[in-house]
């Protein structure tokens, strides 16, 4: 695996983590919510959901550079794709990924 792919997956561990701890939490909030001093990064309801957040604004931030550097001037929504078939095939490729793994936004609802 490359670091990015290794970054990836602890990524998404902590995101499933974070969705496990929001729903044990939702079950009994007055039990559930943990805060320890000094504070356990893997215990604590408060960083574990803070730790997944942070996460996912780095890969909003990564995806949107490869965007920005892939694609600068909006091209893949705005040209026809034949005047560079395989690099705007690929690139066209790349943006579904991304779309599709980031899903919808709240404003394009």
């Amino acid at each position: 695996m490359s670091d990015i792919e290794d970054r990836l997956a602890e990524i998404e561990g902590h995101l499933s983590v974070a969705h496990q701890e929001i729903g044990d939490v939702a079950a009994d909030v007055r039990v559930r919510w943990r805060m320890s001093i000094p504070p356990r990064p893997d215990y604590d309801t408060d960083l574990i959901i803070s730790r997944a957040l942070d996460d996912g604004e780095k890969v909003a931030s990564a995806l949107r550079a490869v965007l920005t550097t892939a694609d600068p001037d909006g091209m893949l929504v705005s040209y026809d794709a034949n005047w560079v078939a395989g690099y705007m095939d690929a690139m066209e490729e790349v943006t579904a990924a991304i779309t599709t793994a980031l899903g919808a936004s709240e404003a394009g609802k």
